[in-house]
């Protein structure tokens, strides 16, 4: 499948010189209706850029199916007790001098006296499962 979009005044390409043409980018296309907008897409597709040629007049995207290996699946993982957030990040919001974290939920009581854990990205309340004692420490690759 092809899409071809203006280039005359040479915005679009621009953005396709900035990501190595664009190939591998994710392009969804949405059918909507204009007399309701606010109804939000009636139709919405994935595809994958293959391929992009660009002109004085038009930029043209050979798209391709999505590919679905790339999804991460499921798209949320909830552990009992260990976080989901990096350390440091925005979720996160710890901002003291310690350095590391093994995002467990003991760790993130003993960073400053506990100040942090309302940010603590775990689900405790999950009953059961792999991890029921408080002091169990597993690793989670980034």
């Amino acid at each position: 499948m092809s899409l071809t979009v203006s280039n005359v005044l040479r915005a679009v390409e621009s953005y396709i010189l900035d990501t190595n043409g664009a190939v591998g980018s994710t392009v969804t296309i949405r059918i909507v209706y204009s007399e309701a907008l606010d109804q939000g897409a009636v139709i919405e597709e994935s595809f994958t850029v293959l391929k992009t040629t660009c002109n004085a007049e038009v930029v043209e995207f050979e798209l391709g199916a999505e590919n679905l290996l790339l999804r991460k699946f499921p798209k949320e993982v909830y552990f009992r007790h260990n976080c989901r957030w990096k350390f440091k990040s925005t979720e996160c919001g710890y901002a003291g001098a310690t350095t590391t974290c093994n995002r467990t939920m003991g760790a993130c009581i003993d960073l400053d006296g506990g100040s942090n854990i309302s940010r603590f990205g775990g689900f405790p309340g999950i009953p059961g499962g792999e991890f029921d004692d408080d002091t169990t420490e597993a690793t989670i690759a980034e």
